[in-house]
């Protein structure tokens, strides 16, 4: 977000970076990504999340939102890009828009449905939802070695 490198001391960026270290330590070569300011609770009963900027610094921000039924969304962008969020009452959807603002996806073209009630990762165009859906040739091919070798099993080969 702040394009330069800060501590965020939370929960999950710390699960993250055992989970690298973990892998590094067993020779497994793996990158840590880094990690967004990022925090979900429950206050009062009410489900809340928020990532990254929140409050905007200046007039080069551009705020979307949604207020409804105990439901509120924002998403505050830059450039494009989506720098931050914050959802209350119905979070489901907020890890879609916190990976969008991850991966740096320019959503210009499409920003206002980021808050609307029927968002869905159906709502993006396909040429940013499909790769995300698509299952990686090493997984699949590793899936389907296991699964023939069962099959051999179950026939006694």
């Amino acid at each position: 977000i702040y394009d330069e490198n800060r501590l965020t001391p939370i929960w999950p960026n710390a699960y993250i970076g055992g989970r690298v270290a973990g892998f590094n330590m067993a020779g497994i070569p793996t990158v840590y990504q880094g990690g967004t300011a990022m925090n979900s609770m429950k206050y009062f009963g009410v489900n809340i999340v928020s990532a990254g900027i929140v409050a905007t610094l200046d007039d080069s921000y551009e705020v979307i939102s949604q207020k409804n039924d105990h439901v509120y969304r924002k998403v505050v962008l830059k450039d494009g890009l989506i720098v931050g969020l914050v959802f209350s009452g119905d979070i489901e959807k907020s890890g879609i828009i916190y990976n969008l603002m991850k991966d740096k996806i320019n959503v210009e073209d499409f920003k206002q449905v980021l808050v609307a009630d029927d968002f869905g990762l159906a709502s993006l165009p396909e040429k940013i939802w499909r790769p995300r859906l698509a299952i990686p040739n090493s997984l699949l091919a590793s899936s389907v070695t296991s699964i023939e070798r069962h099959e051999r099993a179950l026939v006694g080969e």
